[in-house]
């Protein structure tokens, strides 16, 4: 007998909030003003889940000049996020509050900053439906180590058998899946030669979660 559903840890943006073209908008914004040779190949998609220093690294930037980039990189995006309202996806506050009704915990782990997380949930109002959150800060390998996932578990006193995880990226899910947690990829598109699980968007999912 499968055991019953006691937690779920989401991933936060592309997965809970709508934030991934902010996002790509402000890395485009900083490698245009400090890198613009890396303009021309940069796809937002492959460096998607990523720490915003592990975006940079795969994109080539040194270590000397990492500081500079993240912080950069990170203003923008708090000031686009303000500019122009960060959303949830649709029926993502609706299954947090199913989930809770049933007893089942949700936290949140996330390649963002922490500061940044925050602001994300509570724009959104998704906060209070969240109990914990592990973000980059938490971390010294972020996905697709296994990193974060290992640290919720520990922090938060559960275990993998009794959960699963909800992500948008490879990389987030190669971190859960390193982590021995079953995981769900949560739109984009449905990949044949990926193993595990998707749904198209959180309306579905919620009925396949609350069913479980």
């Amino acid at each position: 007998m499968r055991p019953a559903l006691r937690f779920v840890l989401f991933d936060l943006d592309g997965t809970l909030v709508d934030s991934s073209p902010l996002h790509d908008r402000a890395f485009r914004e900083v490698i245009a003003d400090r890198r613009p040779e890396w303009l021309a190949s940069f796809r937002y998609d492959d460096i998607r889940g990523l720490t915003t220093a592990d975006a940079f690294r795969t994109l080539g930037a040194s270590d000397p000049e990492l500081v500079e980039l993240v912080s950069r990189k990170r203003a923008a995006y708090a000031r686009l996020a303000q500019e122009r309202g960060v959303r949830a996806f649709e029926g993502a506050a609706i299954l947090l509050v199913a989930l809770a009704r049933r007893g089942i915990a949700s936290y949140v782990v996330t390649s963002a900053a922490r500061s940044s997380a925050q602001r994300s949930l509570g724009r959104t109002g998704l906060a209070p439906h969240v109990r914990g959150i592990v973000a980059a800060e938490d971390v010294s390998h972020g996905k697709p180590s296994p990193e974060p996932y290992l640290v919720a578990l520990r922090r938060f006193g559960l275990r993998a058998r009794d959960g699963l995880v909800v992500e948008d990226a490879a990389s987030g899910l190669a971190s859960a899946r390193a982590a021995g947690l079953f995981a769900i990829r949560v739109h984009g598109y449905f990949d044949p030669r990926e193993r595990g699980e998707w749904s198209s968007n959180l309306v579905t999912l919620r009925a396949r979660l609350v069913r479980t």
